[in-house]
């Protein structure tokens, strides 16, 4: 079975079946030669001579999901959002940190995005001293209210 770019084959020979809208790129970019292939879906497979190899993601006692990837003849981990990112993901202003949208979803193109750790955290503690300054200003009646009210969610 010979690797055309088009299909991806499991180390058995069977057709792997792409996700409804899945989409495979050459992992690193820019590569002439790929040994890697990510898709939107966060699938990542290895090119192992004329067929592929599904890697299977590992999830970290820090809650990251990472690959096994080869790296000029040694074994590396990597970060499967990053990698998912760096091929699927645009980001114009150059920000230095990869997030889930949301983290109850899988890790794919359209659940991630770049954001800068500094300004999100400035933001937080704003949007905190904005409600600290609310609640001075309310009355114990009104934050019994509040208070009853955030119980009953």
């Amino acid at each position: 079975m010979k690797y055309d770019g088009s299909e991806i084959f499991d180390k058995d020979g069977y057709l792997v079946l792409n996700l409804l809208g899945e989409e495979w790129a050459s992992w690193p970019k820019g590569t002439l030669k790929p040994s890697y292939r990510v898709s939107t879906c966060g699938r990542f497979v290895r090119i192992i001579g004329n067929g592929w190899q599904i890697l299977n993601p590992q999830k970290q006692r820090t809650g990251q999901v990472t690959v096994s990837v080869n790296d000029n003849g040694k074994q590396v981990t990597k970060v499967l959002k990053n990698i998912v990112a760096d091929v699927w993901v645009d980001n114009p202003n150059q920000l230095p940190n990869i997030r889930l949208k949301d983290e109850s979803l899988p890790i794919s193109s359209n659940n991630l995005e770049f954001y800068d750790f500094q300004s999100d955290r400035t933001e937080k503690a704003l949007a905190r001293k904005e409600l600290i300054a609310l609640v001075k200003t309310l009355s114990l009646v009104e934050l019994k209210t509040l208070t009853y009210l955030a119980q009953q969610l």
